[in-house]
């Protein structure tokens, strides 16, 4: 591949004021040229390009610059090596048009194999809903691009670099995996191998290329991105040198360069947290969109430090004036009883591959105590700043819509007492998994009781059957690929629009704002 990119990302905001981070790869050291033109100005300024990596046979480059808002939605156009693409960024003072993805991959050679081969009937499978994404981004001209995790799946890769680089096989002891470190050339490996993962997946996914070109993304990683699990072993296996020495910090390089567009020990744009976590924090008009890094420091007993529980804190205590708030979290906080189907599937006789991923979940034992604090954080920064609060995650693969409710002393609802759970997932991968399928559904509509004044539930989605909409289903799960168009509406409300694979209509919900 000669070259990547270009991809935006909105670097920070303020009120007037978008600050887009440009990333390109080509072969060579010499910067590409790049130039921009403004809303109000007839002619391309230049910029230079700082070098930011050089990986592999491709050198990477950013360039930063700002874009005054206007009273209009505006187009913005830029050049990279003489080629053009736009942008739009929303009117000042107005939130922006938003769409949301996760789950950008493939965790086994299996599922692989069933979208990208098996005929000329499957060569374009696997990206389709990003092409959907595409074809709406085309007409709305979203403003910002959020994806939520899992924008790699190293599963595939790094079996291959246990299998083949440190040469573990079913006979190697725990032992000796524990007590293995990394030479110089097989952490080189492993930086190699995180490069590839990134410019195969997104590189040769050409609507993902058109989408990261044309809308400026957010984005935080999940487990994938580093590997299965990462954080949720009972063993403890991320101490072991060659996950602490040499898995995390390459998948963290590779992370913040390609998904934050920062040199190796730089703090992404938009940072609310310590050296060691990359949540992020941005307002854009009366939204604000905070990105939690739950994964960087997560144990079966943690989701995050202390330190960066209150550095959220901080940023909610520096944003009371805003009218909506988007908290993304990889893991979705309201969803299924997993405690209930941890304790089943330690009655099944042999492993059934998503032990990790269950611990993951907010509902688990160790991470209710974190949750509820949250939530309760949550309520009170909502009821104090007269700000509806809503999240969005991915990870589950399925759709799916919840809500957190919390009583007066009168036992009503109002609109600081209600807080929206969207889930979206996955964009790319396959959806469901037939035993979680099985239990989610079969827990039914029961709602969850979190203390004697807050409990949440599963509200059921409308959805459209078939191209021609003819017919409809309710569901509160739905196991279809999918993505999420986040429309700003009167009054600081969102239409959050899910967009299913083999359905030619949304399914819609209002989330008001107060």
């Amino acid at each position: 591949m000669n070259s990547f990119g270009p991809h935006l990302k909105l670097w920070s905001s303020s009120h007037d004021e978008w600050e887009i981070s440009v990333l390109y790869g080509k072969i060579g050291e010499a910067p590409p040229s790049f130039s921009y033109k403004l809303p109000s100005e007839g002619s391309y300024q230049l910029a230079e390009m700082e070098l930011l990596e050089t990986r592999g046979e491709l050198t990477y480059f950013r360039v930063r610059f700002e874009v005054p808002l206007r009273a209009s939605h505006t187009r913005v156009d830029y050049k990279v090596g003489g080629k053009r693409y736009s942008f739009h960024v929303p009117e000042l003072h107005r939130m922006p048009k938003v769409c949301y993805g996760s789950c950008n991959g493939f965790h086994s050679q299996k599922i692989l194999k069933e979208f990208v081969e098996g005929g000329k009937g499957n060569a374009m499978k696997a990206t389709e809903r990003w092409r959907n994404m595409l074809q709406y981004h085309s007409s709305r001209r979203y403003n910002v691009c959020i994806l939520g995790g899992d924008q790699i799946y190293s599963d595939i890769a790094l079996e291959g670099f246990e299998d083949h680089v440190l040469k573990w096989s079913w006979h190697t002891t725990r032992s000796e995996r524990k007590a293995r470190s990394l030479t110089a050339g097989e952490v080189e490996a492993l930086r190699d191998l995180y490069t590839d993962m990134y410019v195969n997946s997104w590189g040769r996914n050409p609507e993902m290329k058109k989408m990261l070109s044309t809308c400026p993304s957010l984005m935080m990683w999940d487990d994938h991105d580093i590997m299965d699990g990462w954080g949720s072993y009972e063993d403890e296996r991320e101490k072991w040198p060659v996950f602490k020495e040499g898995v995390f910090p390459e998948a963290r390089r590779a992370f913040l360069l390609f998904q934050h567009h920062c040199k190796p020990n730089e703090k992404p744009g938009g940072s609310l947290g310590t050296r060691n976590n990359f949540s992020t924090g941005h307002v854009m008009g009366s939204l604000g969109v905070v990105h939690l890094d739950t994964r960087s420091e997560r144990t079966q007993h943690q989701v995050m430090s202390e330190k960066n529980w209150e550095k959220f804190a901080q940023w909610r205590e520096s944003n009371t004036e805003l009218k909506h708030l988007f908290l993304c979290v990889s893991v979705p906080m309201v969803y299924a009883d997993f405690e209930t189907i941890e304790k089943i599937l330690r009655l099944i006789p042999f492993d059934q591959g998503i032990e990790d991923d269950l611990r993951d979940h907010w509902r688990s034992v160790p991470h209710q105590v974190c949750r509820e604090r949250l939530l309760k954080d949550l309520f009170a920064y909502s009821k104090e700043s007269a700000c509806r609060v809503t999240i969005i995650s991915g990870d589950v693969h399925v759709a799916a819509h919840g809500v957190v409710e919390l009583k007066d002393g009168q036992g009503d609802h109002t609109r600081t007492n209600r807080i929206h759970q969207l889930i979206s997932s996955p964009i790319m991968n396959k959806a469901g998994n037939p035993v979680v399928e099985k239990l989610v559904e079969w827990q039914g509509d029961a709602a969850e009781v979190i203390n004697p004044t807050m409990s949440a539930r599963m509200l059921p989605l409308q959805v459209a059957i078939g191209t021609n909409g003819a017919s409809s289903k309710t569901a509160r799960y739905v196991w279809e690929r999918n993505w999420l168009s986040l429309l700003p509406q009167d009054d600081d409300a969102y239409r959050a629009e899910w967009y299913f694979e083999g359905s030619n209509y949304p399914c819609r919900e209002i989330v008001y704002s107060v």
